[in-house]
């Protein structure tokens, strides 16, 4: 399934191209993405806080802290400080990336996320993986342990 917009240019180009184009967006988490968040040991959120000031904040843990648990549902062991703070304590748009920089994967969710105790619980609307296009690899030198 493509996105309207990217159906609209291709006729506007005069071109089809199913098996072309960019990533497929579903809602649910597939199976390639689910051992993808599985294996991080940080994402980075975004949201805006109560203002409608949009922030970004990272946050970590071993691997394993994010997980999903179900076919569109995603706990985080890890909940935001300042100056997200609080925004989750009800339900929240929110918009979270996970990038492994020695391969250059990454991927995006956006959906709603609500704090649950020490947990994010992220009702996903839109997982898809992104090009790595502009990513360079990486290599961690250590493996520190989470704040």
């Amino acid at each position: 399934m493509r996105h309207a917009g990217e159906i609209a240019v291709q006729r506007r180009a005069g071109v089809r191209l199913a098996e072309h184009g960019s990533a497929r967006v579903r809602a649910e988490i597939p199976e390639a993405a689910a051992r993808f968040l599985e294996a991080q040991r940080m994402v980075v959120i975004g949201a805006e806080d109560r203002e409608g000031r949009v922030w970004s904040a990272p946050l970590t843990g071993r691997a394993g802290f994010v997980a999903p648990a179900g076919d569109r549902t995603i706990l985080v062991d890890a909940v935001p400080g300042a100056p997200l703070a609080g925004v989750f304590d009800d339900e929240h748009d929110i918009g979270l990336l996970a990038v492994e920089p020695w391969t250059r994967r990454r991927m995006r969710v956006n959906g709603r996320a609500r704090r649950d105790g020490d947990h994010l619980v992220v009702r996903t609307e839109q997982v898809y993986s992104n090009c790595p296009k502009y990513l360079q690899k990486r290599t961690i030198a250590e493996d520190l342990e989470p704040p």
